[in-house]
């Protein structure tokens, strides 16, 4: 009787001396807690990092990346004009453990050209899931460059940006089979009208591309978009005014001439660059320029292969190997709508264009055309004849 109340009085103190130790442990991190949580902090480094991290949840809700946090891994910036490889580099980086964000422009231009574009385009749920969220992700990518613009460096490193450039004649015949299924039924459209036919009238999809190519042709000739931005604003102007039914006809003359300008308007605006003005693009092929708070390395597309290790010598990556990724060759009915576009540009017509094109501030700082590559070689028969009749045509 006294041995069981003497072991019933033994478990009860274990089990108070147990319950005590756990309280004293939990008073001790509540109180370390608490220390820690009224401890003055930095208020620019508080603000730095909040501001970060509601940047990185948006650019999660929209896409732009697919990580909750950066995971302290470099951010690189792969910002260029579409059609260049940059989902080949994307794939690349992000297998190396890199924070690959892509983009095709940052600007307050490009943005408010996105917007303008939403608003005039038929509502479709292709448009919102393609075009509104790519308008929303490079807001939250604009962002994030004001970021580093004000804090300059994320975990010790300044903002990596790659860009890349491509022959503005070329570029256009692989940027249109990326959207081919889209715009075809309104080039088709346009088609139809420009030859009075009825609304159910069979038209010949291919020889609509071919004569879509020949109306743009006419309309860079006449607007002379190697002038500068003047001349591309003039270039849409009158696509305008020859086809205000027809948006199409404005909006492929926009991406036609995206190159010409988009040095300007991406690099230099955004980050104070004239990455163009030295000769090392031309004559190399790549070229660097650094800022207080962003490292750019620019490409030309013709000759990535040979410069796989300038992105691997800048990224500091060793080794690097870049997949084929959303090649344009491989899609459907690819191989007969660049035929009909290189017919188009092998017209009178499309010898100027091609011209006009390449002599354009960007395609000399890059080199283009490049000796014995690109669409429409300048200088082929007619070409003085059909300069001629843009001028006379643009004189009208």
């Amino acid at each position: 009787m006294d041995r069981s109340k003497s072991v019933t009085r033994t478990s009860v103190g274990v089990g108070q001396d147990t319950w005590r130790n756990a309280w004293e442990r939990g008073t001790r991190l509540f109180e370390d807690l608490r220390k820690r949580l009224l401890r003055p902090a930095n208020p620019e480094i508080e603000e730095r990092e909040l501001c970060y991290d509601r940047i990185w949840e948006q650019m999660l809700l929209t896409g732009a990346t697919g990580h909750r946090s950066d995971l302290k891994r470099p951010n690189v910036l792969v910002l260029q004009m579409a059609k260049v490889a940059s989902t080949s580099i994307k794939s690349a980086l992000n297998k190396r453990k890199i924070n690959a964000l892509q983009c095709h422009g940052l600007s307050a231009a490009r943005q408010e050209h996105d917007l303008a574009r939403l608003r005039r385009a038929d509502v479709t749920a292709k448009l919102v899931k393609r075009r509104l969220n790519q308008h929303l992700r490079y807001v939250c990518l604009h962002m994030l460059v004001r970021w580093y613009e004000t804090y300059h460096v994320r975990h010790g490193r300044k903002l990596k940006v790659i860009t890349l450039t491509r022959d503005p004649v070329d570029r256009f015949a692989s940027n249109f089979m990326q959207h081919r299924s889209t715009v075809l039924p309104k080039i088709v459209a346009w088609q139809r009208e420009r030859l009075g036919e009825e609304e159910a009238a069979p038209i010949d999809e291919l020889q609509a591309v071919h004569d879509l190519v020949i109306e743009l042709a006419s309309v860079i000739v006449a607007g002379r978009p190697s002038t500068g931005s003047k001349g591309c604003r003039a270039c849409e102007k009158l696509a305008r005014e020859r086809w205000p039914e027809h948006f199409i006809v404005e909006d492929q003359i926009n991406e036609w001439l995206r190159p010409l300008t988009w040095f300007e308007t991406e690099i230099e605006q955004v980050f104070g660059l004239d990455i163009l003005a030295p000769d090392a693009l031309r004559e190399r092929g790549w070229a660097e320029a650094h800022t207080d708070w962003a490292e750019i390395l620019v490409l030309r597309f013709e000759d990535l292969a040979r410069l796989a290790p300038e992105i691997g010598r800048f990224l500091n990556l060793s080794e690097l190997m870049l997949p084929r990724r959303n090649v344009t060759g491989n899609k459907h009915g690819a191989h007969e709508t660049r035929a009909a576009i290189q017919a188009a540009l092998a017209t009178p017509i499309g010898q100027v264009c091609a011209q006009e094109l390449r002599k354009s501030r960007y395609a000399r700082a890059c080199g283009y055309p490049l000796p014995g590559g690109g669409l429409a070689a300048p200088g082929g028969p007619n070409a003085s004849r059909a300069s001629n009749e843009a001028g006379r045509a643009s004189a009208a």
